[in-house]
């Protein structure tokens, strides 16, 4: 386990990795950040923080400068941010400027931290400059200081199980393997949400988080060092659902809250790097088929890198809203604006990879839910429309010269099957999820000829398709973080019928909404955390609620079907 800690803190970038592990530390060892810090450096200074000296119990000002790599000569004073630099700023601007009134009078440790060594080049220099400031108290965190740190206060080896360590190594064994089904991590995940729920103390319960937290920034680490930030994104989806399951019943306040809300940052930050990655070949016409085999696969990678992407702007959208309702609108703005950006490539990716208006899955709705959903939000409804009409247009094209269609069963074998005999079709094509929430869109939008449109396909093209939808139940939210929910739980409704009068469609669409809309008392819901439904849809393959396309029906409607409210 050390040499894995060793690393994995070896590993860590300066700014936004290695002292954030630093500040970690130090909470674990009760001593406080002290929230006036600036992000970034200030001086000198990336961590300012109080508390008593695990050393000698005495209360001290920690000043801790954070450093990459070995300290050489070049380190320490030959470059822009040298070590020496930073020290001479501590001492000359920042104790006298920055110190905050009521720690004038504490004794002050000034720390130089670094995931490396002091190279013996260096350490006279350090003496040197240690003994001609005798005032304070200097220290340096090697590597090997903080890695006993981290094991001692945040991962220690007598905290957790053989079974719990062994599960940790076998995870990040397979990381490097591209087609890994997370089967240690799952097992990984179960054994320590278990553990949380068998402490009876709320300290232990947060200590038990943080732990969670840093295993798992360390098996991201992992897999991000390995070249698949896939596999640290669908295990921050996995660590996020599991979390909330555990959580959820608790007062979202506080502690909580506050790791569920880490949680989220940290999926964002990952699915953002992961954009990042991908923009060069999302940006290119056909990029993504140089990845797929076949026509079949790279339908199924543009889909799945557009879930993957939307989920991300909801997930940014979701926090945005936590900014403005906690009074701190600046921040929701700024926020809105990175999922204006997410939306700008997810557009690109669908402008540069045309199959994707051929979904060759019935599941495949749920993708474009996210996306549409994602664009609603965003008031992007041209958007909407523009893709409507495409996929009405090459879903009828794709049935009537080659005779494929969204497969009902979502099994991909018989998909492929179909793609090489189209003269196999039997019966998968009897009915479609997809079709009917295509033409709820339409009644979202208030759009009649969107809706004819889908009409006349579904009559004149389609006759023979069964339009169906499922609906949830109470104990769908019983089994939907951990597992696909759509085919244990719930229960579908099938032979809808697209009405020739659009109003009567609305007006039947809209009265279902009233009368059969359990989902919206879902926790998630209740306490404002839409979007943690979402990444269990994407993640597990349950399908999205009606419940979150249905809301956005104008509520006036409702009215009109003598409904008080939609919820």
């Amino acid at each position: 386990m050390k040499l894995i800690l060793t690393e994995y803190v070896n590993a860590l970038k300066e700014d936004g990795e290695l002292d954030v592990l630093i500040q970690d530390i130090l909470k674990a060892y009760d001593i406080e950040i002290f929230a006036s810090t600036e992000k970034g450096r200030q001086n000198g200074v990336d961590v300012y923080a109080v508390g008593k000296d695990f050393l000698d119990g005495i209360t001290k000002v920690f000043l801790i400068t954070v450093k990459r790599g070995d300290i050489d000569r070049r380190a320490w004073n030959a470059e822009i941010n040298s070590v020496q630099q930073s020290l001479d700023e501590i001492r000359t601007i920042f104790i006298r400027n920055n110190l905050a009134p009521e720690h004038l009078q504490l004794p002050i440790k000034i720390v130089v931290a670094t995931n490396g060594v002091m190279k013996t080049q260096t350490e006279q220099s350090w003496r040197g400059y240690v003994e001609q400031y005798p005032k304070y108290v200097f220290e340096f965190w090697g590597l090997d200081a903080i890695v006993n740190h981290f094991q001692h206060k945040l991962l220690s080896e007598h905290a957790f199980s053989n079974e719990t360590r062994s599960l940790i190594r076998k995870t990040i064994i397979h990381l490097e393997d591209p087609h890994y089904d997370y089967r240690h991590f799952t097992a990984l995940l179960e054994l320590l949400s278990s553990q949380f729920r068998d402490s009876r103390v709320k300290r232990e319960k947060v200590m038990q988080l943080k732990q969670m937290h840093v295993i798992l920034s360390i098996i991201a680490k992992y897999a991000q060092e390995s070249g698949n930030l896939k596999h640290a994104l669908n295990c921050y989806e996995k660590y996020l659902l599991i979390m909330w399951k555990e959580l959820s019943g608790f007062p979202l306040e506080d502690n909580y809250f506050h790791e569920i809300t880490t949680a989220m940052r940290w999926h964002i930050d990952m699915a953002m790097n992961y954009a990042i990655r991908i923009s060069k070949v999302t940006e290119v016409q056909d990029g993504l088929s140089n990845f797929a085999r076949n026509p079949l696969s790279y339908t199924y990678l543009v889909y799945e890198q557009m879930g993957l992407l939307s989920l991300c702007g909801l997930q940014i959208l979701q926090l945005s809203e936590f900014f403005e309702k906690g009074g701190l609108p600046e921040q929701g703005t700024e926020m809105r604006n990175e999922a204006e950006e997410v939306c700008i490539g997810v557009i690109s990716l669908i402008n540069n990879n045309d199959i994707f208006f051929n979904p060759r899955a019935d599941e495949h709705h749920i993708e474009i839910n996210l996306l549409f959903i994602l664009l609603f939000k965003l008031r992007k409804v041209g958007n909407i429309e523009q893709i409507l009409t495409m996929l009405c247009n090459r879903i009828a094209q794709g049935k009537v010269l080659k005779n494929i269609f969204p497969v009902f069963s979502n099994d991909k074998r018989k998909i492929a099957q179909l793609s090489v005999d189209e003269r196999s079709v039997g019966t998968e094509y009897n009915s479609s999820t997809l079709l009917a929430i295509l033409a709820e869109w339409t009644v979202v939008l208030d759009n009649e000829s969107l809706y004819t449109m889908y009409r006349t396909m579904c009559e004149v093209v389609l006759a023979d398709i069964e339009l169906v939808l499922w609906y949830p139940d109470g104990d769908t939210l019983e089994v939907m973080f951990t597992k696909n929910a759509t085919y244990t739980t719930g229960y579908s409704l099938s032979g809808i019928t697209l009405e020739k009068d659009f109003e009567q469609f609305k007006s039947i669409t809209l009265l279902d909404h009233a009368k059969n809309s359990p989902e919206k008392d879902f926790n998630f819901f209740n306490v404002g955390m839409w979007s943690i439904g979402l990444v269990a849809s994407r993640h597990f393959r349950t399908y999205i609620f009606p419940y979150y396309w249905r809301q956005f029906i104008n509520p006036s409607l409702a009215r009109s079907v003598g409904e008080e409210s939609l919820g």
